[in-house]
């Protein structure tokens, strides 16, 4: 990993057993994953930003799966 931040949000993603990818395109790399049907992209960083960078980019993917998992729940 290059940077801090992108190793919060991949472990993340990993820690809730989905698969990812980094789309390198842009002025930023993107961690795509999928998550009950639906896609999801996380924007990250590409130069280090401050102590609190990985700690907002782990809650943003937590906030995202965990909003994905309880949308796909009330469907049911």
């Amino acid at each position: 990993m290059k940077n801090a931040e992108m190793k919060a949000v991949t472990t993340e993603i990993e820690a809730a057993g989905l698969d990812w990818y980094v789309n390198t395109k842009g002025r930023h790399p993107k961690v795509i994953f999928t998550i009950n049907g639906r896609s999801c992209q996380m924007t990250v960083s590409s130069t280090p930003s401050d102590w609190r960078g990985p700690l907002n980019a782990r809650a943003q993917v937590r906030r995202v799966i965990r909003q994905a998992r309880s949308a796909a729940v009330s469907r049911h």
